[in-house]
């Protein structure tokens, strides 16, 4: 790992959470597109100490604290090394409190007992000491607790929050934009700033940065891009590039900008630097300003330029020649005008810079821009150093921390450094402190110019964003910011373009130095109250009248008023300026009496013009007073309020857009707001009082979330269209009896707990509906067979309809289904259409396209009582992942199973006998983790045991080989395993033993490097004593290995596990592990980090035990039998076929929903010129198909991922809105596939064809073995093909073959054409 990238380090214990929660995490932050770091990921060879730098480059420490982490030496040295440097960087770290108490880590947590001795020349005293420290700086900073969260999906999905937050965070405040110009405009400004910093700043005209005796930092990289971006990097282009170099001031615009212009200036006959525009053009004017351009650009000729001269009048001239003009600080478009008039004069080949704080100036003008970055950390520290003590190498003496400080302070700004290290050098250290905290509370002597800049409107924006705002969603603060957005004119736009603040992943984020600006001009002005006593002084009038005349906004956190307060009814009086209103409580809802402490007698009056904002939790009123004016009204909340109704009769609602009247019980009116035509999200979750919806809310125009869920008095919905509704929740309506369509635009309809006993047969013209979640309809026995026609719909959810019993044949038009849940139903057989889903093989050729369900990942059928077999052709549907049918106590009989299927669960099948044969497809997929659960199948056949220690067997090899033939094993950690009821290790197995430990004394001392790849451990369990039967039981396989020198060497791997429910008999775990991942795990879990290998072991022995999910050992479960087999390598002599198999991915669909009517008839020479096509333009979705089966790989690490993620689609527990809406995503990027050509290649022996594989495996996706798939299905399409793969056999290479590719296609192409 030459270079990281990554943004998080991981710490953990590797024993307690590498196999569940860590795999868990890891695969929550790659969805989430978190850069992270665990030890696995570094490159083999690299010193160990590494690990410690990673935790210096990473921007976020997660330090995972589980049961053992203080048994580790390595756990301790990145605990120390974090919480030591953690003070003196910016680097945040968030403590992980996995199955542990926080008081204990406090108070209770020592240097464990495999982990005590001495480092380095510390006494154990003083270690001791210094892990103690640690633990206790770790502990003070915000941690998550796992004990507060239900699942551990849950607490990941909080903890990856978090973690997106906090790196959120970071990255704003490392957009280095502090407001100062990198030259001092003003005499004014220079004493402001000399003020502040006590420093000597340079005389007028002086260029602060490109004297040669000044040292610049990070200025290369900088002026690299500048060049490029202008075509002056090397030799200059002859294009004409007009750039815009943008930046906060101070943040090194201006000396890019000299350093460009001194480099490249002789290279054009005419040039001119303009410096300072702004303030140029104030003292002299602009005319005054032209002339000298003008005459600068043609002083060789005898043109006489006067004040009427323009640009047009010598165009001629100009254009004789190429010119290279930089214009410093321009502030306004009429500058751009004067000075660079029409434009048409820039001859050929011209290079032009306009430097400016403001991007709006130049988006009309510039062909291009270039946003000035800041200093970086080192870069800053250097800058920092070099002016503060006279070099830039860094110190790391006594004032190291406090040098890092200002760094941070800074945030990039060159000139900030500049002017506070000279003022610093020769200090000391109390001095330097004080400084500090003179910044932090000060900042705005620096700052001012940009802010001083704006207009009054956008200073009011600044300070509303600063005090309010920040972190808010863009859109929602643009509407409550912005003065006049009917005219197009937008402060938040224009904030931005002068860089005051950011727009970030759709948030307005701040640079924390114009916060602290911001928050000190807010107190000033005392307009922006957030501070609980001056609000409260403010209400009980007792500041002065223009005081409370003046105040924007008062955001009152209850939480904060300690006693109750009597306020009158006149409390608002006054505050005609009052645009934002928040009363709320940061704890609730763990207090709830949240807003109680506010009494008002006789009620309240809010006689609130200009409000546009206005939040008040447990509003205590039953509707707002009459004297309110919602005229100006965006956003209206009001959740667990008294509220019946929100006003008496119409008021004008015009501008209002979002509406929270969640939890507010007697709620029964909503009159008021059959007005807002602009109102687009209403909540009335928990509105229990009301019955019905007014038919004239078809008049919301606008409205596209409508949240009703809880609203137990709700009975029928209202015959109505909302044209632009998209999302309806009516979930837990639990008297909604008779469901309407109420808009035709829905994509997301939730009915999951209601009572409704059918649905309209006009269901079928919800053609844009992609979920439709029917959960626990107890009364639904049927739906309308037009639902198969709902071509859009991609998640059906029928889990727990007890009374439906059957379900309509599926339409071919439900080709992008992706979940069906049909489990706690009673439907009697699994639809028609999936069991005949027509595909004619998945490895498909010939029948022209994709039949059935090809995009079907997730089928569940637990707890059904009537069905007794499946579908003989389930194995057809390719993508198929999760099959659950769990407690379908009639189930006799499995058919064979999909080859891209994750896990089966068959747990408490007590009729299931028999088994497909072979069990599933054996396919090399992008899934190579295969989970089977068939616990409490008492009934289960030895064939079916067979069968299963068969595939098993099998699919290690195929993954053995796949590993090998792509290595892959550095990367993905692959998993399969299974459970069945059983007393006996299967005899294929070569090596048995009783009791839970098999010794191996004559095994070869090079078994790992003698053609073995992996082994298969089998254990049998029984759980005849075993009381607690509600939880995740997993076999561990622990091998140790005793050296020549007599020390002992062990590491541990997964067998397989199931989360129990009743389980009395033995049962047998059988489980496959990668020799590479066995390796690699011996690699993480010892201490020492040392290399391994199993050449110096003479004997070794597998001991086997059973744990829980906490990596705790489950008492009363016996391993009475265990046993392995050794994988090796394929025959050399085997000759196999590897087949590039059609995947029908997401690519495929587009041929699906193709088929759906609009297929037509396609000729030979099309159907060849196609496929030719596919060949070369499929190149580099074949590599990136490869890198996301080599990513896939590592979302499981064993059987308890597996179940936890089947547990997560189809638990019992009820999934909330972002619980199913994370879902849908989740599926959705799963079916981003590349559809890939047919290519079929044949080896002859096994030398050419390990050669042609490594070739081919940038290329190469799926692969089909001989023995399974035969040569019999490569028809018409492979045939087209046969010359292009007897070319791929042979080992020339990468080039050769995509020369070949080519030269083939265009071959068919041009015969296409012809």
């Amino acid at each position: 790992m030459a270079k990281t990238d990554h943004q998080v380090f991981i710490s953990f214990r590797g024993a307690d959470v590498r196999k569940n929660f860590l795999s868990f995490l890891t695969d929550g932050l790659k969805r989430a597109c978190v850069n992270y770091y665990v030890d696995t990921k570094e490159t083999k060879g690299e010193v160990l100490d590494i690990l410690l730098q990673r935790i210096q480059e990473s921007r976020l420490v997660l330090i995972i604290l589980s049961k053992n982490y203080m048994q580790s030496n390595w756990c301790i040295k990145e605990l120390r090394t974090t919480t030591k440097d953690i003070t003196e960087s910016r680097r945040k770290v968030i403590p992980i409190f996995y199955n542990v108490q926080v008081a204990d880590v406090k108070d209770k947590w020592k240097v464990g007992e495999q982990a005590e001795g001495v480092e380095g020349e510390e006494t154990v005293e003083e270690r001791e000491k210094n892990v103690k420290e640690a633990l206790m700086i770790l502990t003070r900073h915000m941690g998550m607790r796992s004990d507060e969260y239900g699942t551990d999906c849950e607490f990941i999905e909080h903890i990856v929050k978090e973690v997106k937050k906090v790196l959120t965070s970071i990255e704003q405040e490392e957009k280095v934009k502090a407001s100062v110009n990198t030259t001092v405009r003003s005499e004014g400004e220079k004493q402001e700033v000399s003020s502040l910093t006590g420093t000597n700043l340079p005389g007028e005209g002086e260029e602060l940065e490109t004297k040669e005796n000044v040292k610049l930092f990070g200025i290369t990289q900088r002026l690299q891009k500048l060049q490029e971006k202008l075509g002056m990097h090397g030799v200059v282009s002859k294009e004409t590039r007009i750039i815009g170099v943008l930046g906060m001031a101070g943040i090194g615009k201006t000396t890019i900008a000299h350093k460009l212009f001194e480099e490249g200036k002789n290279k054009f006959h005419r040039r001119m630097f303009l410096d300072d525009i702004d303030k140029t053009s104030k003292e002299e004017g602009l005319t005054e300003l032209r002339v000298r351009l003008l005459r600068k650009l043609l002083k060789k000729t005898d043109k006489t330029i006067t004040e009427e001269t323009t640009h047009e009048s010598v165009e001629t001239e100009l254009l004789d020649s190429n010119v290279f003009l930089v214009l410093d600080n321009v502030s306004n478009k009429k500058q751009l005008e004067y000075l660079l008039g029409n434009r048409r004069w820039i001859s050929q080949g011209s290079k032009v810079v306009i430097v400016t704080s403001d991007k709006s100036l130049v988006e009309d003008v510039v062909s291009d821009t270039y946003v000035v970055p800041g200093l970086n950390e080192k870069e800053g520290l250097e800058c920092f150093c070099y002016h503060a003590f006279g070099d830039h190498k860094v110190h790391e003496g006594s004032l190291m921390k406090q040098s890092r400080e200002f760094v941070d302070y800074a945030r990039g700004n060159p000139l900030a450094l500049k002017v506070l290290g000279p003022e610093l050098r020769g200090r000391d250290k109390a001095h330097w402190e004080s400084k500090l905290l003179q910044l932090a509370q000060s900042p705005s002597n620096v700052l001012n110019v940009s802010y001083d800049g704006l207009s009054q409107q956008q200073k009011e924006a600044f300070l509303d964003v600063t005090c309010f705002f920040r972190s808010e969603n863009h859109k929602f603060v643009t509407a409550l910011v912005d003065s006049e957005p009917d005219k197009g004119s937008s402060e938040i736009r224009d904030l931005a373009d002068k860089f005051l603040i950011d727009i970030t992943g759709g948030r307005v984020e701040m640079h924390n130095l114009l916060y602290t600006l911001g928050k000190k001009l807010a107190s000033k002005q005392q307009k922006r109250l957030r501070n609980h006593h001056e609000i409260i002084r403010a209400l009980k009038r007792k500041t002065g009248k223009s005081t409370i005349n003046g105040i924007r906004g008062m955001f009152l956190d209850m939480s904060e008023v300690g006693t109750d307060t009597a306020l009158s009814k006149e409390a608002f009086n006054g505050m005609d300026n009052l645009r934002y209103l928040k009363i709320y409580d940061s704890h609730f809802p763990q207090e709830n009496e949240a807003g109680y402490k506010l009494h008002f007698s006789n009620g309240v009056k809010l006689p609130l013009q200009k409000i546009r904002y206005l939040h008040w939790l447990r509003f205590p009123g039953e509707e707002l007073p009459q004297d309110f004016n919602p005229k100006n009204l965006i956003d209206l909340k009001l959740p667990y309020s008294k509220i019946k109704r929100l006003w008496d009769g119409v008021k004008d609602t015009s501008k209002l857009t979002w509406v929270d009247l969640s939890h507010s019980v007697n709620l029964s009116d909503l009159s008021g707001l059959l007005g807002s035509q602009n109102l687009r999200r209403l909540n009335l979750e928990g509105c229990k009082e009301l019955k019905t919806l007014d038919a004239r809310m078809e008049n919301l125009t606008s409205l596209v979330f409508l949240n009703l869920r809880g609203c137990s008095s709700l009975v029928s919905l209202t015959e109505m269209n909302m044209e632009s509704l998209k999302t309806l929740i009516l979930s837990d309506c639990s008297n909604l009896e008779e469901f309407q369509i109420i808009s035709e635009q829905l994509e997301a309809l939730y009915l999951d707990g209601t009572s409704i006993n059918t649905l309209p047969l006009s269901m079928i013209k919800l053609q844009k509906l992609v979920l439709l979640n029917l959960k626990d309809c107890t009364k639904l026995a049927t739906v309308p067979g037009c639902l198969g026609n709902m071509k859009a719909l991609q998640e059906v959810i029928l889990s727990g309809c007890k009374k439906m019993e059957t379900f309509p044949d599926l339409q071919e038009n439900m080709r992008r289904l992706r979940i069906f849940l049909l489990d706690g139903t009673s439907i009697k057989e699994v639809p028609k259409r999936l069991q005949n889903p027509g595909l004619s093989r998945w490895p498909h050729h010939g029948d022209g396209g994709v039949k059935g369900f090809p995009l079907l990942r997730h089928l569940s059928l637990r707890g059904n009582d009537k069905i007794q077999s499946l579908q003989p052709d389930i194995g057809d549907l390719y993508h198929l992942k999760y099959i659950d049918l769990k407690f379908c106590k009639n189930l006799a009989s499995v058919p064979t199973l999909p080859p891209n299927l994750q896990c089966l669960n068959a747990h408490g099948c007590e009729s299931l006998t028999t088994l497909g044969n072979p069990l599933a497809h054996l396919v090399l997929t992008d899934q190579i983790h295969a989970t089977l659960i068939f616990s409490n199948c008492n009934k289960l056949d030895e064939d079916a045991k067979t069968g299963i220690i068969s595939y098993i067997q099998k699919k290690s090899q195929l993954m053995s080989d796949a590993l090998d033939r792509y290595n892959l094993g550095s990367v993905v950690e692959s998993f399969v395993g299974a459970c069945f009821p059983g007393c006996e290790v299967h005899a294929s197995l070569s090596h048995q033993a009783y009791g839970s430990v098999v010794v191996l004394p004559e095994l070869s001392r090079h078994w790992s490097n003698n053609g073995t790849t992996g082994v298969v451990l089998c254990a049998v369990v029984s759980f005849t004593d075993y009381q607690d039967q509600n939880n995740h039981v997993l076999v561990k396989c622990t091998c140790e290995f005793k050296t020549s020198d007599g020390s002992l060497r062990q590491f541990s791997c997964m067998v397989g596990g199931n989360r129990l429910r009743t389980i009395n008999s033995d049962h047998v775990f059988v489980g496959y592990t990668s020799w590479l991942q066995i390796k690699k795990q011996k690699e993480a879990d010892d201490d020492d980090k040392k290399d391994y290998s199993c050449s110096d072991d003479d004997q070794a022995s597998l001991r086997f035990e059973v744990i829980d999910s906490t990596r705790e050992l489950v008492k009363n479960c016996q391993v009475i039998k265990c046993g392995f087999s050794l994988v090796n390598e394929s025959d050399e002599a085997e000759s196999f076929s590897w087949e590039v198999n059609r995947i029908h991915g997401e690519a495929s669909e587009m041929e699906v929903i193709n088929q759906q009517g609009e297929t037509s008839t396609v000729s030979n020479n099309s159907t060849q010129g196609v496929l030719a096509s596919r060949i070369i333009d499929n190149e580099e979705a074949l590599r990136s198909q490869q890198r996301e089966t080599r990513s896939i790989g590592n979302n499981n690490n064993d059987t308890n991922d597996v179940l936890m993620l089947l547990q997560a689609y189809s638990d019992d527990s009820e999934l909330t809105d972002g619980d199913e809406s994370q879902r849908m995503e989740e599926i959705n990027q799963q079916g981003r596939k590349i559809s890939i050509g047919d290519v079929s290649m044949v080896s002859q022996d096994s030398e050419e064809s390990d050669e042609s594989q490594n070739n081919k495996q940038d290329e190469t996706n799926s692969c089909v073995s001989s023995e399974d798939q035969g040569n019999s299905y490569v028809q018409d399409c492979g045939r087209v093909t046969e010359n292009t793969s007897a070319q791929m056999i042979k080992p020339v290479g990468l080039l050769c073959l995509m020369i070949s590719i080519s030269a083939g296609a265009a071959f068919i192409l041009g015969k296409r054409k012809r």
